[in-house]
């Protein structure tokens, strides 16, 4: 798969995340093993500062200074209309690559006919894994999520296997949706089913992109080879009724009325 042009765009959406950009793209730098690479890296608060935040970090950037915010859906779709690569790899700057080689898990895309996304293992700062692949939701689990089952000493057995607690996967695995902290994409593919829909100001982005994939025969895939720290910070867990927590609601009741109408996708074939 090298020998055919540039293999890769990097998708980044900073919103005042300047502390992690630089940590987030060195440990990039060292998983890419040779592969051709863009990086297509947005300020969305538009300080005019990104240039001298990164630096010199190897990669080939390509710097964006939004006039005014926009939701980070609209940024990368954007930012993928403007990229090369073969494949987008959506990525958080709030992330740093700790293990693993982006070409392994091209490779293994390449190898998999079905395979329309693909996450990896993300690991908050203390070590421990975080959920980062899932069924897709139903009504019951959003709201058990929305009233704060995460905190709840008992949860119930049907939020657990939605979440899939209890079901790690060590080797690649079909899911129903990965966590967009990290998602590789065949750039046609994420531009044949429309991009991110933009209705998603912010939430649900990821889990609306994985389903409309399923309905077109394609899955996602977890990928644990590739393993990523995420400075996952959950506002909307923490200020329950703010502005973050009003977000995740609406997004979430979009993402149930948009797909009312259609068949509940298959459940992934699990460990």
């Amino acid at each position: 798969m090298r020998s055919a042009g540039l293999h890769l765009s990097v998708i980044t959406v900073s919103h005042g995340h300047d502390a992690y950009l630089r940590p987030c793209l060195d440990s990039l730098a060292r998983g890419l093993d040779g592969l051709e690479v863009e990086v297509l890296l947005v300020d969305n608060l538009g300080t005019g500062r990104l240039s001298e935040i990164v630096g010199h970090v190897g990669l080939p950037l390509r710097l964006h200074d939004n006039a005014r915010p926009e939701g980070f859906a609209g940024n990368i779709n954007r930012a993928a209309r403007r990229a090369r690569g073969r494949y987008l790899l959506l990525l958080n700057p709030d992330t740093q690559l700790l293990k693993g080689q982006v070409p392994d898990a091209l490779a293994f895309m390449e190898r998999t006919p079905d395979a329309g996304v693909l996450g990896c293992r993300l690991l908050n700062a203390d070590g421990s894994v975080q959920g980062s692949y899932r069924r897709f939701p139903t009504l019951h689990v959003i709201l058990a999520r929305g009233l704060g089952a995460d905190g709840w000493p008992l949860r119930p057995a049907f939020y657990r296997r939605a979440l899939m607690m209890g079901t790690p996967l060590t080797s690649p695995a079909r899911v129903d949706w990965v966590f967009g902290a990290f998602m590789l994409i065949p750039r046609e593919v994420f531009h044949a089913v429309g991009g991110m829909d933009e209705r998603f100001r912010l939430y649900y982005e990821d889990v609306d992109l994985c389903y409309r994939l399923r309905q077109r025969g394609l899955a996602a895939y977890y990928w644990p080879a590739i393993e990523v720290l995420h400075h996952h910070a959950r506002t909307s867990a923490r200020r329950p009724f703010g502005a973050h927590w009003r977000w995740h609601v609406r997004s979430a009741c979009r993402f149930l009325w948009k797909h009312r109408n259609g068949r509940r996708a298959g459940q992934p074939s699990v460990p």
